[in-house]
């Protein structure tokens, strides 16, 4: 939980439309017999902070409200519709949210469901939300403390290329023959120089890309491969994609790409192909004019698998060159 900044409305009009001050000393009555609330902090659980802002996973999170002093006043929240657009690229009868207290009457918390679906927020993913504190011994009027967040409501974005080479396990009759996938997010490239400082496709309109998962093999005990961040790049062990036993039918497989931004939100691609008692890889559920009219794949070839669309796949601009000459020297 990370503690967020608290700005001390100084709108007038405001403050004399509620009735009451903001949070002070807890002890001088104000004009209207209500006594100013001691000093305090907003808090908002799973909150992450980049730069000087606070972002939160559009959905329910518990907010904290913590006094320096115990107060005797009821205490709430009214949370303004998510405004504004942050990605990269009138008066209230009642509060939104009316806090518990704690035995000393120090700590308030709730819970409130961040981000916004009516006609009247926001149509962006990166949204701006403010949380503004209330008193019940004044008819819910304004205390002047508010914190602000940013809400994510949407996951990263990211382009993959993928491909099959097989295991030399022939060599060592001990070994039954397999192959192993490599991955790695498509270069955004100019013309054919995939090495161009112009980064990967992956990325966030909003925070940034944290944790990723790759999983396959087994179901019941499947291998599976994490990092962090962009590029999304590995290799997978040459015990995880093992052809089927002679004789048998092509064996399926499930590769599956979890990518999460920094809140949590989560894009998957998933990616299904079998293999066959031979060796033949074919995919079975992503359609691409790069696969052969069976799907089946050329082992050591790059196949692009486009999984937002987040840009133009590299090899589109290569002039007639594979994408495999076109990332040529440049592997992640």
């Amino acid at each position: 939980m990370k503690k967020l900044s608290i700005l001390l409305l100084i709108a007038t009009a405001a403050l004399v439309f509620a009735g009451c001050t903001g949070g002070g000393d807890g002890t001088t009555p104000t004009p209207d017999g209500t006594t100013p609330l001691p000093a305090v902090t907003i808090e908002v659980d799973k909150s992450v902070t980049i730069g000087d802002l606070d972002y939160v996973k559009k959905g329910n999170h518990k907010v904290t409200v913590t006094f320096a002093q115990p107060v005797t006043a009821n205490v709430g929240l009214i949370v303004l519709p998510c405004g504004g657009d942050f990605s990269k690229s009138s008066g209230i009868a009642l509060p939104d949210v009316i806090l518990a207290a704690d035995a000393d009457r120090k700590v308030f918390t709730g819970y409130y469901n961040f981000g916004c679906d009516a006609d009247y927020c926001s149509t962006s993913a990166c949204c701006e939300q403010q949380i503004m504190l209330v008193r019940g011994d004044c008819n819910w009027c304004l205390t002047g403390d508010v914190a602000s967040v940013i809400v994510d409501s949407k996951g990263p974005e990211f382009d993959l290329e993928i491909r099959f080479v097989n295991c030399c396990f022939d060599c060592d009759p001990d070994f039954e023959s397999s192959v192993y996938i490599e991955w790695r997010t498509v270069k955004e490239a100019a013309g054919c120089d995939p090495c161009a400082a112009v980064g990967y496709c992956c990325d966030d309109a909003c925070t940034e890309v944290a944790d990723w998962t790759v999983k396959m093999g087994d179901p019941c005990k499947p291998c599976v491969y994490e990092g962090n961040g962009c590029p999304i790049a590995g290799k997978s062990d040459c015990d995880c994609l093992l052809w089927a036993e002679s004789g048998d039918p092509a064996r399926p497989y499930t590769i599956t790409f979890d990518v999460k931004d920094a809140v949590g939100n989560k894009t998957t691609a998933t990616i299904k192909i079998t293999i066959s008692d031979a060796g033949v890889v074919k995919i079975t559920d992503v359609c691409s004019t790069e696969y052969s009219s069976d799907n089946t794949l050329v082992l050591g070839t790059w196949y692009k698998i486009q999984v937002t669309g987040g840009c133009t796949p590299t090899g589109e601009a290569c002039d007639g060159a594979t994408t495999d000459e076109c990332f040529a020297g440049c592997q992640p």
